[in-house]
């Protein structure tokens, strides 16, 4: 989520720390930006985004679910991989594809028993979302209930 954020402030610099020993390999600092910006548009500039699933692997990479609206209006779901170099968490790749079936709405803090969109008529599954930040966030799936 920081380099979503350093990405959000146009900071490719500190976004490109965030990126393993592979893929600093891979792409120098300017080759990286527009490879994030060519082919990431979403993730290079994003209005939202949450975490919403992760899982540690056998093999010690970790893998993590991100729901990201970009500066755009597109929704995608990106799937990370991280691997831990020197005691950090390093991003070594991600797969992104279109999520035009769901809506992530961060909620208001401090919402009472019975409020908000959780009435019967409101035509939407909802799934809440583990807390990855400072605000609770849930995953509205098209479909009556």
């Amino acid at each position: 989520m920081k380099q979503l954020e350093a990405f959000r402030r146009g900071d490719f610099d500190t976004a490109y720390t965030f990126a393993s020993a592979d893929i600093r390999q891979q792409f120098d600092r300017p080759a990286f930006e527009q490879m994030v910006r060519g082919g990431y548009p979403e993730i290079a500039e994003s209005s939202f985004a949450t975490v919403v699933s992760s899982a540690l692997a056998a093999d010690g990479h970790a893998y993590v679910a991100v729901k990201v609206r970009g500066a755009n209006g597109k929704d995608i779901e990106a799937f990370y991989e991280l691997v831990l170099e020197s005691g950090q968490w390093k991003i070594n790749g991600v797969a992104a594809k279109p999520d035009p079936g769901v809506v992530v709405i961060p909620l208001p803090l401090g919402r009472g028993q019975g409020e908000g969109p959780q009435s019967r008529s409101f035509p939407f599954r909802i799934f809440p979302v583990a807390l990855f930040g400072s605000s609770p966030t849930i995953v509205i799936r098209r479909g009556y209930l």
